[in-house]
């Protein structure tokens, strides 16, 4: 639920929240930009943005590299949904002239969660999560509640997060890449003011801000098409 803005405020992510991103929604968005771009409305271009899946550099709508990388089969849908979750941002909002402060990256957050807590109920999980953030944040306000389960299909879809009974728990074949994911999270630039699109439509930053000859093997064993 959307509150009215009276403050500072925690914004947890910029995915589009009129849609969920699916694959066949993915898939749906690209064939428009790619073919009949004059088609799309202002909710189809806001869900292409938010999903890294346009470019509008040159004042035309054409796919970005995201975008391309998918269609062209050079990255599953997997990696895709790991990709974007690990651009997503927990940041604090609306607060007067000062600009917009980004606290942590919202896939470690919950990953961390999920990894202390052993397991976390997958119906009550975007409850749970909002508890956890309104604490560790107060007296900032959550500026939607429930909006986590805008999430939730790309958390399973990046096969980080597994489903075991009524659970979610972290895969047991990515632990590893999970511990060493949360362990640099400080490593993830936010974007700037002046790059939001090109943040979310290439093929850099999050994940990519974290790889390095040491842990590179760890996330390539996982997903071998992002991380070569």
């Amino acid at each position: 639920m959307r509150r009215k803005q009276t403050g500072a405020e925690l914004k947890l992510f910029e995915l589009d929240t009129l849609k969920y991103i699916t694959e066949a929604n993915i898939r749906d968005s690209i064939h428009y930009i790619g073919l009949i771009p004059e088609r799309m409305s202002a909710a189809d271009i806001t869900f292409a943005r938010k999903s890294g899946l346009l470019d509008s550099s040159s004042n035309t709508l054409h796919l970005s590299k995201v975008a391309l990388h998918f269609i062209l089969d050079s990255i599953t849908y997997r990696e895709y949904a790991f990709l974007m979750l690990s651009k997503q941002w927990i940041k604090t909002t609306n607060i007067g002239n000062i600009p917009t402060i980004y606290n942590e990256p919202l896939l470690t957050c919950i990953l961390d969660e999920i990894q202390t807590r052993g397991r976390m109920n997958k119906t009550t999980f975007t409850h749970e999560m909002d508890a956890t953030l309104a604490s560790k944040y107060a007296p900032i306000i959550l500026s939607n509640t429930d909006s986590l389960r805008y999430v939730r299909g790309l958390l399973v879809a990046s096969e980080l997060v597994v489903i075991e009974g009524e659970d979610y728990i972290i895969n047991p074949l990515a632990t590893a890449l999970v511990r060493d994911f949360v362990l640099n999270k400080s490593k993830i630039n936010p974007p700037s003011q002046d790059e939001e699109e090109s943040y979310w439509n290439s093929m850099a930053h999050g994940v990519f801000d974290v790889i390095n000859g040491t842990n590179k093997k760890i996330y390539s064993r996982f997903y071998p098409n992002l991380i070569k």
